[in-house]
């Protein structure tokens, strides 16, 4: 078993700035619990979840069926009454299904070589958040501007098959019987014409009269007819190729990162609102691939990274009540260097949703 493991220095900065987000969030809490009063709130969100398939794969061909799953997330959070500071804290969870996948590379060491990779793939993706926030307002916009935490726990695995062909071997060509075109024969011919004679004079007769006669006869000449070759069959290729099965990749993330974000509402109507949300965090931990063929573990690779992770939503809000909403919106989250199992390093999740909130 090759075990790699690869190390490379934490960023201070961003580690230093996370220690002071958590820092700042704690004594904000602080703050809030001393308020004389406090305003609660509570929200509970449900969606559906997909993914482009040109997101999941960098290699040269790939078909990989949309990713589709669910997503679910909570938060808690309150305000001192009279106050612009809050604290809360939230949860996220999404999971996939297994989806069909299917890839192609080419071989470069091996002109007209190929690799095929086919299987399913699944993930599933948790976070944390724990955030300080203030009240901002520009115009009929307002919002709450936060600075905390994220924690992001992120689990894939693929399972399949791959198959390898090199470029084999090629058969001899060869080709087919050939034939002569017809012949012809050129005929023989007489020699000239021979006169009759006399024959010597004897006394008082005259001899026997000798016929005439024909020369030899000329034997005729045969022309062969020319070759013409049969045609060429040219050798087949015959690839070689090698299949393994029980083929299983895991990717596991784990990291924590400073997260600013930005949410407020914008009045529609009497009890409609349009509702915004945008957030940036920076994740620094460990990934750790696994790969292995029937069980047996064969390559694991540890290292560290840093993912940075954007979230955006959009909603539309109905007032239920003074303290109640339901919103229906559509929101959206892109991991960059997250690194799947199929090999893309960019994820963008996305998908609609419906969210329930409170105030107590």
């Amino acid at each position: 078993m090759n075990i790699t493991i690869k190390r490379h220095a934490h960023m201070r900065t961003v580690l230093l700035a996370t220690v002071s987000v958590v820092s700042l969030t704690l004594s904000g809490a602080a703050q809030a619990q001393v308020f004389a009063g406090n305003d609660f709130w509570w929200s509970i969100e449900g969606g559906l979840l997909s993914r482009d398939p040109g997101s999941t794969a960098l290699n040269p061909v790939a078909a990989v069926a949309p990713i589709g799953g669910v997503s679910f997330a909570t938060e808690f959070g309150m305000q001192g009454l009279d106050s612009p500071n809050s604290f809360s804290g939230g949860v996220s969870h999404s999971s996939t299904d297994a989806v069909p996948f299917y890839q192609y590379t080419t071989i470069p060491t091996f002109p007209g070589g190929y690799i095929i990779d086919e299987g399913s793939s699944s993930e599933t993706m948790t976070t944390v958040d724990l955030e300080f926030g203030r009240d901002v307002g520009v115009g009929s916009f307002e919002g709450r501007a936060t600075v905390g935490v994220r924690v992001l726990s992120y689990e894939a695995r693929r399972t399949g098959t791959t198959t390898r062909y090199d470029a084999g071997y090629s058969t001899p060509g060869y080709n087919g019987p050939g034939f002569n075109l017809p012949g012809y024969f050129v005929p023989g011919f007489y020699g000239p014409y021979g006169p009759g004679f006399y024959g010597p004079y004897g006394p008082g007769f005259y001899g026997p009269y000798g016929p005439g006669y024909y020369g030899p006869f000329g034997p005729g000449i045969y022309i062969p007819g020319p070759y013409v070759p049969g045609p060429y069959y040219p050798g087949t290729n015959i690839p070689s190729s090698t299949t393994i099965t029980g083929i299983e990749r895991s990717v596991v993330f784990k990291g924590v990162g400073p997260r600013i974000g930005m949410e407020g509402s914008i009045p529609v109507a009497a009890k409609v609102s349009l509702d915004l949300d945008a957030s940036l965090a920076v994740l620094i931990g460990k990934r750790t691939t696994t790969d292995s063929v029937d069980g047996l573990v064969v390559n694991v690779v540890t290292e560290d990274a840093a993912v940075t992770n954007i979230s955006a939503s959009a909603a539309v809000s109905y007032a239920l009540s003074a303290t109640s909403e339901v919103s229906l919106g559509y929101s959206g989250q892109y991991f960059q260097n997250l690194l799947d199992p199929l090999g893309s390093g960019h994820i963008l999740n996305h998908g609609p949703f419906v969210k329930f909130s409170t105030k107590f």
